[in-house]
């Protein structure tokens, strides 16, 4: 697997960060929507992908899209999932491939919208037990 990081840092970014993926075609794309400024845009950014022939998945992630997730996946944007809280595992599931209804609900913390259009909200991220306590 390669990954490459294209910058978005708003809505002047948008032509060119959409070109950048354009020419990688990636099988994944994802977006990382921290806060509800960033929001407008990156999910504008999505649409905008899809609208030029973007063909591969859509994954969001980040604080406002985990605490947003169905509602960011019901809207135009063309996010096909989101993955909410810690989402190293589910990520490198859909980089891996992982695909269909029965993959998908066993990555844990993502939200997907399944063959049909429903939203379905599967496993719950896992956390990580090795965190050093406060004493």
């Amino acid at each position: 697997m390669e990954s490459t990081i294209v910058s978005l840092s708003g809505w002047g970014d948008i032509d060119a960060a959409t070109g950048a993926v354009l020419r990688r075609r990636p099988r994944v794309c994802g977006i990382s929507i921290q806060t509800g400024e960033s929001a407008l845009a990156s999910l504008a950014f999505s649409r905008v992908l899809r609208a030029r022939g973007y063909a591969g998945t859509i994954v969001s992630g980040g604080h406002f899209a985990t605490l947003n997730a169905e509602d960011i996946l019901r809207s135009p944007a063309g996010v096909d999932a989101v993955v909410r809280f810690a989402g190293e595992e589910a990520l490198v599931g859909l980089a891996r491939g992982a695909s269909g209804d029965s993959a998908l609900g066993t990555l844990p913390g993502l939200v997907y919208r399944a063959p049909g259009g429903e939203i379905r909200v599967r496993a719950p991220a896992r956390v990580a037990n090795d965190v050093p306590r406060a004493p």
